[in-house]
């Protein structure tokens, strides 16, 4: 295991050249990535991929309220978009997943797979969600969570594509969801980080899934791009 510091998204012709062939495949009318950040990272190539493809929504969810506020100033000349401040996931869910992750408390076998807060990740991990989700429980301080399971229901005919880039440990859970809630419709998904306890595994199951197709990966980039067929 390595630690880690903040992993960046690279500037990638290759990685622009995956979205494009997934979008040309897939032809979304909705995008959805989880982990705005700033809106200077993911968000740009998929702003990118809208104008090129037509994609009608782009669907942004920060937890960060301070960041939230940064990307929705940085977005605000983009209609297309809307940033959503809150979790994406339901929070005790997160809790528990992170608690039980056995990758966290047992490290793994992978020695060259990225993960924070060591010697502690399970309690840098913690400290994390909760102070992204902390509040006095008003609807001004706490962030509503959950997100993915409301909003994915309403579009998930309509062939989305997934950027998956949340901080923290909580990359696993969101992708499992993702799946569950799109069963066997179609769509896309990008994952951000597959060289990081984030979405190794994430990355595992798409290279196995049978309904899936890899369109590009780069390990030392960090990234995987594929379309999961109906």
């Amino acid at each position: 295991m390595k630690s880690a510091t903040r992993i960046q998204v690279h500037d990638s012709n290759e990685l622009r050249a995956a979205l494009a062939a997934l979008a040309e495949r897939l032809l979304p009318e909705v995008c959805v990535e989880t982990g705005t950040h700033t809106g200077l990272g993911s968000t740009q190539y998929l702003i990118e991929l809208a104008a090129r493809y037509f994609i009608e929504k782009i669907y942004t969810i920060e937890v960060s309220k301070t960041l939230h506020e940064t990307a929705r100033g940085n977005l605000a000349q983009f209609p297309a978009v809307e940033c959503l401040w809150g979790l994406s996931v339901d929070r005790e869910a997160a809790r528990t997943f992170i608690q039980s992750d056995p990758l966290l408390l047992e490290r793994g076998p992978e020695p060259d797979l990225y993960i924070d807060f060591l010697p502690d990740p399970v309690g840098g991990y913690l400290r994390e969600l909760d102070g992204a989700v902390g509040g006095d429980g008003d609807s001004e301080t706490t962030p509503r969570d959950g997100i993915l399971s409301e909003i994915v229901p309403s579009f998930s005919s309509r062939r989305p594509l997934f950027c998956l880039d949340s901080a923290g440990g909580l990359g696993l859970l969101e992708f499992e969801i993702v799946r569950s809630l799109m069963g066997e419709a179609t769509y896309g998904i990008w994952l951000d980080d597959v060289n990081h306890v984030k979405h190794y595994r994430s990355m595992l199951l798409v290279q196995k899934d049978p309904r899936a197709e890899v369109l590009g990966s780069n390990m030392e980039e960090g990234w995987l791009v594929a379309l999961c067929n109906g």
